[in-house]
């Protein structure tokens, strides 16, 4: 592997990440950063269209639940005559708000996205994605706790700490 091969792993790499809690943290301006501005989407059923209208779908169906957290795992990269594909293994969970009753469901979902990407100013932002659910499970929630610093938004303790902030 050649320098500028790792260099476009790593930035992969971590738009992946910065997608991921540009979603836990619902912020749009990092949420817009990872995205070509012609890109597409295909979440299988649930939203295809262009990327801003994948934040607003999620945006909204995030506001439904109590906390979530993403994890990227598994990434496979290939890189061919200057188009670039990854195969990223995704894991979600969702704690859902309280019904009238008080009751909570925790949902999992394990799938993949399947991306191609665009090179371009040095940074690899996500050209097309097809979002495949592998699996997902759906149970009551009988307990759970979140730290009080752990917000789903830009308040959250690592904005500050990120910003040298202790």
């Amino acid at each position: 592997m050649d320098f500028e091969e790792v260099a476009i792993r790593q930035s992969i790499l971590g738009t992946l990440a910065r997608y991921c809690r540009a979603l836990d943290r619902m912020d749009e301006k990092l949420f817009e950063g990872v995205w070509h501005p012609d890109a597409t989407v295909d979440y299988e059923g649930l939203y295809e269209g262009p990327a801003v209208g994948l934040r607003e779908y999620l945006w909204k169906t995030h506001a439904s639940m109590a906390v979530h957290s993403h994890q990227i795992a598994n990434v496979e990269i290939r890189s061919d005559d200057g188009l670039i594909l990854s195969e990223a293994y995704v894991t979600v969970h969702l704690w859902t708000l309280p019904d009238r009753d008080g009751r909570q469901v925790e949902v999992l979902s394990r799938g993949r996205y399947l991306d191609r990407w665009d090179l371009g100013e040095g940074l690899c932002r996500i050209f097309r994605r097809v979002h495949l659910a592998d699996m997902q499970s759906f149970r009551p929630l009988e307990s759970g706790r979140t730290d009080p610093g752990a917000t789903r938004d830009v308040s959250d303790r690592s904005y500050k700490f990120f910003s040298g902030e202790f």
